[in-house]
């Protein structure tokens, strides 16, 4: 589990420091319940930070695994919001060609 530090520590276990969130997000990681409870009762704590789960992409892999991926069977609209997408990201220039490409098919 990873909880938001509140409150500057060290922690007796690890004998590792946190510092507080107002220095920047600082994250407790631990999987026993009890210290979790414990640090938290002390004020050292604050809630569990939700866990970011990333959909999967079309863009995701390399460049021949994507290069498969998109087709000309996409809208050129699905195709536009990929590229846009690929530049602003990982701007890799096969992948940008490539879907540049199935939009000058259309």
């Amino acid at each position: 589990m990873k909880i938001e530090v509140t409150k500057r520590f060290i922690d007796k276990d690890t004998k590792l420091f946190y510092t507080d969130s107002k220095e920047g997000r600082c994250v407790y990681e631990s999987d026993d319940e009890n210290r979790i409870a414990y640090l938290r009762s002390k004020g050292y704590l604050g809630e569990e930070i939700a866990k970011v789960t990333k959909e999967p992409s079309v863009l995701d892999g390399n460049v021949s695994e994507v290069q498969s991926k998109i087709t000309d069977d996409l809208s050129t609209g699905k195709l536009n919001e990929l590229l846009e997408s690929e530049r602003n990201n990982a701007n890799r220039k096969g992948v940008i060609q490539h879907i540049e490409s199935l939009l000058q098919e259309d």
